[in-house]
């Protein structure tokens, strides 16, 4: 019967050595906690990117492998037009080194529910981020030739105007420029369409219309590109000052 147990006690110590052993090798090493906390910077450098210029309301986003040099996938969701929509995108890093930081990382490529919104032509065009310190420069893009083709340009829609209904005055139009050195006007609102004119700083535009984030615009100045209609993601255009 001692014999018995003296064998049920040695079981027992060995059991509970054997959960010992297990807890104290259950913690986090020293390189998984650095690699933890480099993802950590990645999502927060990423998603601080994504607030500034793609206008998503981020709800879950989880970075993903390292896609080629400085550069990182992720993907996400996003409420959009009171909806949740999947997202897919790639990051590059334009630092010396990981930060969390908007004007560290610069978007390459942003697919929205399937849909490719922006991709590496069109990204072209964000402006080069700079940050002091330890931060770098992004190279500016070198300006490629301003017209490949001519898109017809669509007259609007007569309209009956009453005879008696006095006529507003005429209120002048937004004028818009493009943010960055180089932006890529397409001839339809997708990165499908083929790009029909390169925009620089000395490019004023009248806007259209929108259609799910992208701008159709008619291009004002200069005069030999006057009345040319073309489309560009609309992240990349802001109202001239």
């Amino acid at each position: 019967m001692k014999q018995l147990e003296w064998f049920v006690t040695g079981i027992v110590i060995l059991a509970l050595a054997v959960v010992g052993v297990l807890y104290l090798t259950s913690g986090r090493s020293p390189e998984e906690a650095k690699v933890a906390e480099r993802q950590s910077t990645i999502t927060t450098g990423i998603r601080a990117m994504l607030d500034d210029l793609s206008g998503l309301q981020v709800i879950t986003l989880v970075p993903g492998v390292q896609v080629s040099a400085g550069e990182w996938d992720f993907r996400g969701s996003a409420e959009a037009d009171g909806r949740t929509e999947p997202f897919y995108g790639i990051a590059q890093l334009v630092c010396d080194r990981i930060q969390t930081r908007a004007n560290c990382w610069r978007l390459v490529r942003l697919d929205r529910d399937g849909r490719s919104v922006i991709g590496r032509d069109d990204v072209t065009a964000l402006p080069s981020a700079t940050a002091s310190g330890n931060g770098g420069t992004a190279a500016a893009p070198e300006a490629g030739n301003l017209r490949t083709e001519t898109v017809t340009r669509r007259d609007p829609e007569p309209t009956i105007e009453s005879e008696t209904a006095p006529s507003a005055p005429a209120q002048p139009a937004t004028i818009w420029r493009v943010t960055g050195a180089t932006v890529n006007g397409r001839a339809g609102p997708g990165t499908s369409f083929p790009i029909v004119a390169r925009l620089g700083q000395d490019h004023r535009l009248e806007r259209l219309e929108l259609d799910e984030g992208w701008g159709h615009y008619q291009i004002l100045e200069p005069a030999a590109d006057a009345g040319q209609e073309i489309w560009v993601w609309a992240d990349l255009v802001s109202e001239a000052q």
